[in-house]
């Protein structure tokens, strides 16, 4: 291979994928490093036994940022199904935000039309990053059913459970962006189609694409990026063996892994400690605990995906069929069934006894509202994974790092972690992305 780039990007996600795409497009020689198997980050999906599996739901709107990024890049080709079904859980039984919808002059009257006001009109983004959202929401209005509406959107966006720990700029967005478009699609065959799509356009554009590479460390010599090592993954871990590593110098390196992961590849003593702290400040994180399914006969009729508040878990989450929207992503006759329990992640990622039993409270409230589901499962796995930085007071908008680093010339940042405003998380990759080109090249190509 080559050991001189124009510019080397770390993580293959949207963000990575993204930028390297741009990059190459604007003539740049490009290296595109990913330590997994598989480009996509936790937006891949991956076959087996015939069923497209999925690190959590990857549905994306309409004509947002990540449709601009792949119109931007050249990607065509890959089927995707819309839908536009969403279904909450009120009074005591499931109905669509279409039936919702009409009830909220009637039960939130003025509150309403205030809400409507404030959404549509221009605010401070910056003092709503220091806002609890509870706080701002109840500026404008103590109707429970419209601030209860006001957090299952806003949950599903930003994945945190509760309003009182989203910082209100996020809900504003949010608020703005579900009325700008309430078309969702899907991959008809998992995202994986898309992500390996933005990979060869890539290629095409005259970079290179390499997986099983992780980077050990970003070269920075007197303030300024030389390259990178990295080692190219043996297909076996043996114990106390590594594989080669490989030096590959460009004056340009971009990061598009979470940004608290730069200090493994740069010693944190080479920042500011401002930026060192503010980087930290958003490691705090949201999660999905939940199970797959795969059934022989579907628990309920129609494509929507049902925001609910699980009774026994204490904790919000979602109910989805994605073979109910796209049929070919498991064997013909077939049916995907997910629930998904919306939390945070520290103070359960390490408490297996703690996931259990709220994996087994989902189970009873699943029992209850869908009664013989599991008499039709061939099988059932569970999962637990990082969603997304948490959007908190404090952490969101003006308190995430831009995308250029500070005191090292040629590093550069993208992703979910830093930079972008955008909803939800892969949203605001897509748009971090363009966002980091556009710093490097000026304007984008």
């Amino acid at each position: 291979m080559e050991k001189k780039y124009d510019a080397i990007i770390v993580g293959a996600g949207i963000a990575g994928l993204g930028v390297s795409g741009l990059l190459a497009k604007a003539g740049k020689r490009v290296l595109l490093l990913e330590k997994n198997r598989n480009v996509g980050g936790r937006a891949a999906t991956f076959k087996k036994d015939g069923v497209v599996r999925s690190i959590g739901q990857h549905a994306a709107l309409r004509d947002m940022k990540l449709d601009q990024l792949f119109e931007r890049l050249g990607v065509q080709g890959p089927e995707r199904e819309y839908f536009s079904d969403l279904v909450m859980y009120y009074e005591g039984e499931f109905k669509s935000i279409a039936e919702i919808f009409p009830l909220v002059p009637v039960l939130a009257g003025e509150d309403a039309m205030r809400m409507m006001e404030v959404v549509t009109g221009e605010v401070n983004l910056e003092e709503l990053d220091d806002l609890p959202a509870d706080q701002w929401v109840k500026r404008f209005t103590t109707n429970e059913f419209l601030i209860n509406l006001i957090r299952m959107g806003s949950l599903i966006m930003t994945t945190i459970p509760r309003l009182e720990e989203m910082a209100a700029s996020t809900v504003y967005e949010t608020s703005r962006a579900l009325m700008g478009s309430m078309l969702t699609w899907l991959a008809a065959d998992g995202m994986s189609s898309f992500l390996n799509a933005m990979a060869e356009r890539v290629v095409a554009m005259g970079g290179t694409v390499m997986t099983n590479a992780t980077v050990r460390s970003i070269l920075v010599e007197k303030g300024k990026v030389k390259g990178v090592l990295f080692e190219e993954n043996i297909a076996e871990e043996v114990e106390g063996e590594f594989g080669s590593v490989v030096r590959v110098e460009a004056p340009l390196v971009v990061s598009a892994v979470p940004i608290w992961e730069i200090f493994k590849m740069i010693p944190e003593e080479k920042f500011p400690r401002s930026f060192v702290k503010q980087a930290r400040n958003v490691s705090l994180r949201t999660a999905n605990l939940g199970i797959t399914a795969l059934l022989n006969k579907p628990p309920y009729e129609g494509k929507a995906l049902r925001m609910v508040d699980y009774p026994s878990v204490g904790y919000p989450g979602t109910v989805f069929m994605p073979t109910s929207v796209c049929p070919r992503l498991a064997p013909e006759g077939k049916h995907l069934f997910e629930a998904s329990i919306i939390c945070d992640y520290e103070p359960i990622a390490g408490d297996q006894a703690k996931k259990h039993h709220m994996l087994e409270m989902l189970k009873q409230d699943l029992r209850t509202w869908f009664p013989g589901w599991e008499e039709e499962a061939l099988w059932v796995s569970s999962y637990f994974h990082y969603e997304e930085p948490k959007r908190t007071p404090g952490r969101a908008g003006k308190h995430r790092p831009g995308n250029k680093a500070p005191r090292i010339k040629g590093l550069y940042f993208c992703g979910d972690s830093v930079a972008s405003r955008a909803l939800p998380g892969m949203e605001c990759a897509a748009d971090s992305a363009t966002m980091c080109a556009r710093e490097i090249l000026g304007e984008l190509p």
